[in-house]
């Protein structure tokens, strides 16, 4: 498959903001209904390791700043498959 250079590359960052959306609420439910600051930073460094979107490998734990444990995995979209695939 390849890029059609006139068409934009927004794939990077949908997943990031997938990321991003996941892990907050992951963090929010694992705080609990007395959402704080203080709850929240403490449901992360205990939030251990779980799957993100588009990633191998994730965790978070006291003093871990990033979710990141592996380099992201580049997907496609297969038409034929109508799914992710990855990169070749």
């Amino acid at each position: 498959m390849t890029e059609d250079p006139s068409q934009p590359r927004n794939l990077d960052l949908v997943v990031r903001a997938c990321q991003t959306v996941w892990l907050f609420a992951a963090i929010a439910t694992a705080a609990g209904p007395n959402l704080t600051n203080e709850t929240f930073m403490e449901a992360a460094a205990n939030l251990g390791s779980f799957n993100l979107p588009g990633m191998s490998a994730a965790s978070l734990g006291e003093g871990k700043i990033g979710a990141d444990d592996s380099p992201m995995v580049r997907v496609v979209w297969d038409p034929e498959e109508e799914e992710f695939v990855p990169a070749s």
